[in-house]
């Protein structure tokens, strides 16, 4: 007699996992999961602890759970797993269509009360780079989908490719998801995000550096105390460089010509001048230390 309307498929770690909730029966590769050769089953406790059901074979729940318990393997209750709902943060999709955060948060929000969904049933929270807790939403593959219809087609793109390769099991690395943006807009969007992203990463190390003595390989921290140490250099280093105008720029420019000899003709031509009495009256102390070289030279 079969068993088949009794019997539940369920996916577990990317396996499809046969149970029978009534029998309290799981098909035999749920071993594989646990890394558990079906073999020490058999040895522990002999065929009682199977029962085979259309042709397939399945393990007592009682019995898989007691070795479980007496081999340290954490045992999973499949018979009342709630289905994960896979989701994707406001963060995310901010990241992969090149907008700002607040501007996607705006349009979630104006979303959900289109399609009369309360934003309080997705909202949630992450800690920003400054420590504080700042708001987000969760949106499942079909808000999700739904919320970027109104999107350029390489961010559209971007977010198709993310919830693909996501039920797929694969990594989308940034060179595959990265959006052009299109317009002046994106593009300070896009600025924006950068910098903040920069600014949590620089947190992060500081943070890291800080608490040096926790992090338990040494080379790490060492890498990311160097990192941080080069950072105050480059921005100490900054501050000490005076602005310059391109009218000084300029003047380097000429300066620096007349010092290598190069002919007052060709370069009063080179920079706009009418003739060369505008290089003789200011720059007259550059043009005698060159000819002085020249006399030098000859003696």
């Amino acid at each position: 007699m079969s068993n088949q309307l009794d019997h539940k498929v369920i996916t577990l770690n990317n396996r499809t996992i046969t149970i029978n909730p009534k029998q309290r029966l799981i098909s035999a590769n749920i071993l594989e999961y646990y890394d558990i050769p079906e073999f020490e089953i058999g040895y522990t406790y002999g065929n009682v602890a199977f029962a085979t059901i259309d042709e397939q074979k399945h393990v007592k729940e009682a019995y898989l759970k007691e070795f479980c318990t007496n081999t340290g393997h954490r045992y999973i209750d499949v018979f009342n797993l709630i289905p994960k709902v896979e989701t994707m943060s406001s963060l995310e999709i901010a990241k992969l269509t090149g907008k700002q955060h607040k501007n996607i948060m705006a349009d979630i929000k104006n979303m959900l009360e289109q399609l009369y969904m309360q934003p309080a049933e997705f909202s949630a929270s992450y800690k920003a780079g400054n420590g504080q807790m700042q708001p987000c939403y969760n949106l499942n593959e079909e808000l999700t989908i739904t919320l970027t219809s109104g999107y350029s087609i390489p961010q559209r793109n971007a977010i198709i490719k993310k919830w693909q390769a996501h039920r797929r099991g694969e990594v989308v690395t940034q060179s595959t998801t990265l959006t052009i943006p299109q317009t002046l807009s994106d593009a300070l969007s896009l600025a924006a995000n950068l910098a903040e992203e920069k600014e949590h990463l620089q947190q992060e190390r500081d943070e890291a550096v800080r608490t040096k003595h926790l992090i338990s390989d040494r080379k790490v921290a060492t890498a990311l105390g160097t990192a941080g140490n080069l950072a105050k250099s480059f921005k100490d280093l900054e501050a000490n460089v005076k602005y310059k105008n391109p009218y000084q720029m300029r003047h380097t420019f000429i300066s620096m010509l007349l010092q290598f000899g190069n002919s007052l003709i060709v370069i009063y031509k080179m920079v706009g001048h009418n003739n060369t009495e505008m290089i003789y009256k200011n720059y007259a102390r550059f043009i005698q230390h060159n000819e002085s070289k020249k006399l030098l030279k000859f003696f």
